[in-house]
């Protein structure tokens, strides 16, 4: 989408096209959308968020764990994040697994270990709030 198309669009429609771009064939494209699909608070937003961090492209898990810890953004995008990660345990565990997979094949040798790889700490951090609002 160009920007004069893009200029049209409500906040919510940016945030539906972000949702649906997030999921595009091509990584470069879903990065492109990523600042409009973080920025967007809607709680239909957060499977879309949540599933780029089980992919493979680490500029995306990167940028999505640097704005979960990032200022006063951070504390709202988490609220948002950690309640789909409660309600939402078998889809945690497929995203790790996937997380693990990619990490695994692609980037090991720059992350030593899985814990030391942006997307498994991205998810522990939404996982462990999870928790910690649950009890």
């Amino acid at each position: 989408m160009d920007a004069p198309a893009r200029s049209r669009l409500t906040s919510t429609q940016v945030g539906v096209a972000a949702c649906i771009h997030s999921r595009h064939h091509d990584g470069r494209e879903r990065q492109a959308w990523l600042p409009r699909l973080l920025a967007f608070d809607d709680p239909c937003a957060s499977p879309f968020v949540v599933q780029l961090l089980g992919e493979y492209v680490l500029e995306i898990v990167t940028e999505i764990e640097s704005t979960l810890r990032s200022g006063s953004t951070a504390a709202r995008t988490i609220e948002r994040l950690t309640a789909f990660v409660d309600g939402n345990a078998p889809f945690m565990a497929l995203t790790r697994d996937r997380a693990r997979s990619y990490w695994w094949k692609y980037h090991m040798y720059p992350h030593a270990t899985f814990a030391d790889y942006p997307a498994a700490r991205a998810l522990d951090l939404l996982e462990d709030r999870a928790r910690g609002a649950s009890s």
